[in-house]
């Protein structure tokens, strides 16, 4: 699990408790939108082919989603959140 901080870095948490590891709390890597793409494009998809029922208009607004997201990349402090 990651965890994106205010300067859009990510800090590796234990899976089992969310929080940081001891050992690995000095490990932080740039946060890349093609990582945020591959974690979070499936989801995304099936939350939106649950709002729509359709899987075509599902992946334009999960496409149109990520366009945004990429406009605004250097802004964005939660990736997530978009």
């Amino acid at each position: 699990m990651i965890s994106a901080n205010h300067s859009t870095h990510v800090t590796i948490l234990n899976p089992q408790t969310g929080m940081p590891n001891p050992d690995s709390s000095s490990l932080k890597a740039p946060l890349r939108l093609g990582d945020v793409f591959a974690s979070e494009e499936g989801p995304l998809l099936r939350f939106a082919v649950g709002l729509t029922g359709r899987r075509v208009v599902a992946e334009d607004l999960v496409q149109e989603a990520f366009l945004k997201l990429h406009e605004h990349w250097n802004e964005v402090e939660q990736p997530k959140a978009w």
